[in-house]
């Protein structure tokens, strides 16, 4: 199955944005849940903020730069 390189070139970067708006998105709507607050402990709470916004930075990289 051929696929087309332009169509690659604009797709992953399209599907890049909306997957880091997705998370952005998601972020904020779980940071309104009382719950929230106590999801992670303590010592690794520090590693998922660095996962989550170490993604979405990977994610508007590939998106602005290609």
């Amino acid at each position: 199955m051929p696929t087309d390189p332009s169509l690659r070139v604009v797709v992953a970067p399209c599907l890049c944005l909306a997957v880091a708006a997705a998370i952005v998105f998601e972020l904020f709507t779980m940071s309104m849940r009382p719950a929230a607050a106590g999801l992670i402990v303590a010592p690794w709470d520090k590693l998922a903020h660095f996962a989550v916004y170490s993604a979405i930075a990977a994610l508007l990289w590939v998106a602005a730069a290609g």
